[in-house]
């Protein structure tokens, strides 16, 4: 394992709730190309080539009628169970009936360009010290024509992410790492970009983390412990003169302990395990105190996975993924519980491709996974099935 496998790498992780958020860069890894087939359940169908599912509104009913109207485009799920909206408050709908959204007149027209230029260098010392030294440049550029109004948002932002790495080896097995990046997070996205959005620059994510890791028994045992610090600018949060305006001044921070294990106690079987210890709190907020708790943040999370081969190309995998206790938003009054899910796969590979069949939340169980407020909650996905099969190109 060289120096640059030893560095954290392009995961420019945001550590504030590594279970379900990262943010990738989108670096060209010199993996080899694959064509990559899905068959998965028909909620899911669409989404391996791009494309989402046809959009399910929940419903709220009009003021002294009867009868439901759907949400107008942009509007989210009041709160949410088992994959379909429940409204157990229901509100009179603020713009009256919705548009027909299956009319091209009313949809929206969104253009999204993302370019940028990476360059790397690794300068090796000696057998024991080694750097690693890197910048990028991207430009973001978000374009939005709607056709129900005509307005027309667009914001192009340019950004600049260093960073640095250091490697000390005093042994083959051991080895002690230091990195220091910066990378940012653009406001907005094709599904929800307002003016408010258009307004913000983007987030900055400043990582610094020190660590080591080691190997041992030829492979069969390795493990690595990782201290970092993640410190959020540019937050959103709203505008205390005007409540329906927000400014990107917000910030955060985020601390911590890693631990990763993987080890091989017989040929063909390999068992990983990974904990992550996450001390969060919001230090610069017009929403919310200074020192509470970010929202969707887990104080805990922990994942074991084991993979065996059976023989003949093929394989068994499963594994167990936990995520404690988090809070909705961060005035901290609504806790969304702790959960374990299991998933599992079967795989075949051959030389000329790989099938693979996972077995996604095998029990179906019942749990929240994120909320946008107090309110807005988003269940776990229940039990799906996905069948892939992946060709080298």
């Amino acid at each position: 394992m060289d120096a640059a496998q030893r560095l954290p790498g392009e995961r420019c992780r945001h550590r504030a709730a590594r279970h379900a958020q990262r943010h990738t860069r989108g670096e060209w890894s010199g993996a080899q190309p694959q064509l990559q087939f899905l068959l998965r359940t028909p909620a899911q169908l669409l989404r391996p080539i791009g494309v989402d599912p046809p959009l399910r509104l929940p419903r709220c009913r009009a003021r002294g009628a009867g009868r439901p109207r759907i949400w107008p485009p942009g509007a989210r799920f009041p709160e949410q169970e088992r994959g379909r909206a429940v409204d157990r408050h229901l509100q009179p709908c603020p713009h009256g009936a919705a548009p027909d959204l299956h009319d091209g007149r009313h949809r929206r027209g969104v253009h999204e360009h993302a370019v940028g230029a990476y360059l790397q260098d690794q300068i090796k010392f000696s057998e024991e010290w080694h750097l690693l030294a890197s910048a990028r440049v991207d430009r973001f550029d978000q374009h939005q024509l709607s056709r129900l109004n005509g307005q027309v948002l667009q914001r192009t932002d340019d950004t600049f992410s260093p960073r640095l790495g250091l490697v000390y080896r005093p042994l083959p097995q051991l080895s002690f790492y230091g990195t220091a990046s910066r990378s940012y997070q653009p406001t907005g996205s094709s599904f929800f970009f307002s003016q408010n959005l258009a307004d913000l620059r983007p987030e900055r994510t400043d990582l610094i983390e020190v660590g080591a890791k080691t190997d041992w028994f030829d492979g069969r045992l390795q493990g690595s412990l990782a201290l970092y610090r993640v410190d959020k600018a540019n937050v959103a949060t709203n505008d205390p003169a005007r409540p329906n305006v927000r400014l990107a001044v917000g910030e955060q921070r985020h601390q911590g302990v890693e631990v990763d294990l993987v080890a091989k106690p017989l040929d063909g079987w390999d068992v990983r395990a990974a904990y992550t210890y996450i001390d969060a709190e919001i230090t610069k907020s017009n929403n919310f105190p200074v020192g509470a708790r970010p929202a969707n943040v887990p104080r805990h999370a922990a994942q074991v996975w084991t993979n065996y081969e059976i023989g003949a190309g093929f394989g068994i995998g499963g594994g167990l993924t936990y995520v404690g206790a988090r809070y909705a938003t961060a005035d901290d009054t609504v806790r969304l519980p702790g959960y374990v899910r299991t998933d599992a796969r079967l795989y075949y590979k051959h030389p000329r491709f790989e099938a693979n069949l996972s077995v996604n939340n095998l029990f179906n169980a019942r749990y929240f996974e994120a909320a946008s407020t107090n309110s807005q909650i988003s269940p776990g996905a229940p039990r799906s099935i996905v069948l892939s099969l992946r060709v080298p190109l």
